[in-house]
């Protein structure tokens, strides 16, 4: 992730393609990107400018339904953005912690063990 740094200078249309917070007292039914059902008939949602934050795929190539305007639109117009590095000490110790609880970095001998 701290490698990928480059991004595109333009953003989706306002709606399209966003993450969010969800009310679990009030959601329903959800989907990654948005509510799908809620409590009470009515899912709300907040927007944030970007000025303030936005959405980093680290991914090689567009999602399909934007496949047709990819190049022109967003691969072409790339800027590098090391905003993910003020964060680098602090996700590189929290991610290997969380990584060894999980058992990602056994010894070589726990690796050979059958069973």
């Amino acid at each position: 992730m701290l490698q990928h740094v480059y991004r595109s200078v333009n953003y989706t249309k306002p709606g399209q393609y966003v993450k969010c917070f969800h009310n679990p007292e009030k959601a329903l039914i959800l989907h990654n990107h948005f509510p799908l059902g809620c409590l009470g008939g009515v899912c709300t949602s907040y927007p944030v400018g970007t000025d303030l934050a936005h959405l980093q795929h680290y991914r090689s190539d567009c999602v399909s339904t934007l496949k047709k305007s990819c190049k022109e639109q967003y691969k072409d117009h790339s800027v590098k953005d090391t905003t993910i590095w003020r964060w680098k000490d602090a996700l590189i110790s929290k991610t290997t912690s969380a990584l060894l609880k999980m058992g990602f970095f056994g010894s070589r001998s726990d690796s050979n063990r059958i069973g």
